[in-house]
């Protein structure tokens, strides 16, 4: 009897050849890019996402908690060819009033302007003393949500990067998206399954059509991956990699810093 499961994950990579197929006949090819968020510390989890990134050449933007963060992370990703590694705010501490229905946010409207960036130039800091080149200096702000007033402010204090997760956002420079996040947040962090994923890029792939310079950004939480997860990302870089209507350009070189 066949597995209803390896049945969709085949048809979740037919599906995704078929897109890419469509916009090589227009010789158009897609640029991809990889974030993954909440990085403190040295865990298997991350490893197996670096050897995914390493085995596919691929960079992944890692968005490091700065007061979480240490040398043993820096030394963990020493040496690493394709680690990068981007702001994740200062704590990820929820500022927003949580009986009024606000959703959470460090860097909502909520904030002391000057208490907010404060910590982000601290942040900062210690990102570029722990992790030198490797840093790119954007910003990813927790829980992907940011006042307009932080925002603005942040190319001021040395952070002009920033990446959320939304594909209803003005382009702006140095700016950064994600657009598909394989966790299903709300019902035990499962994946969302091959058909709902295939549906999303759907969606993504639709959206392309008239506007395919804006790179696709993939989202993981690598803390809270199982093995559908991380197949997932094997999945993706099997179909992309080498395909002519898909490319990963250098992160760096995405973000323009």
């Amino acid at each position: 009897m066949s597995d209803p499961r390896s049945e969709e994950r085949a048809r979740f990579r037919t599906a995704l050849s078929a897109h890419l197929a469509r916009f090589a006949d227009r010789g158009i090819r897609l640029s991809f890019w990889w974030r993954d968020d909440d990085a403190i510390e040295p865990t298997p989890a991350l490893d197996r996402l670096l050897d995914i990134a390493n085995g596919y050449g691929v960079d992944i933007g890692l968005a490091v908690i700065p007061k979480g963060a240490g040398d043993a992370l820096a030394a963990r990703l020493d040496g690493e060819p394709h680690a990068v590694v981007l702001q994740h705010g200062w704590q990820h501490k929820n500022h927003q009033i949580r009986e009024e229905g606000e959703k959470a946010a460090e860097l909502g409207i909520r904030r002391d302007m000057d208490e907010a960036l404060r910590e982000l130039i601290a942040g900062r800091e210690k990102l570029e003393a722990l992790f030198g080149e490797r840093f790119i200096p954007a910003l990813v702000p927790p829980w992907n949500r940011i006042s307009d007033e932080i925002a603005a402010a942040a190319p001021g204090i040395g952070l002009p990067g920033l990446s959320t997760f939304t594909s209803n956002v003005e382009k702006a420079p140095h700016r950064l998206q994600t657009h598909l996040d394989p966790i299903k947040w709300k019902r035990e962090r499962r994946f969302i399954g091959w058909e709902s994923a295939q549906r999303r890029f759907d969606e993504i792939f639709e959206h392309r059509f008239g506007d395919p310079e804006e790179p696709i950004g993939l989202l993981s939480h690598h803390l809270v991956m199982d093995d559908d997860h991380f197949a997932f990302f094997e999945e993706v870089m099997e179909v992309t990699m080498g395909h002519p209507g898909a490319q990963w350009p250098s992160l760096r070189g995405l973000f323009g810093l």
